[in-house]
């Protein structure tokens, strides 16, 4: 968690909403979380997480960006 704290400050932003889940993320996925997907304002993007495929939401609310990770269930539920 504190990896996306400072990448989000860095950003000017802080930390809202965080699933745990991810602080079981790899390395890799992390760095790439950050680097790909964390300065956009609103996006959806597929992350492996201990084998197991999910859903990563980057939502920018006002000063915050939220970091929230479905299922691909939960996700595929969700659009419905």
């Amino acid at each position: 968690m504190k990896r996306f704290e400072k990448a989000i400050e860095d950003l000017g932003f802080t930390l809202g909403s965080y699933n745990d889940i991810l602080n079981d993320a790899s390395t890799r996925t992390v760095n790439k979380i950050i680097s790909d997907y964390l300065w956009q304002e609103y996006t959806d993007a597929k992350i492996t997480i201990k084998g197991k495929k999910y859903m990563l939401e980057v939502c920018t609310v006002d000063n915050e960006k939220d970091l929230n990770v479905l299922t691909m269930e939960e996700y595929k539920r969700y659009g419905e």
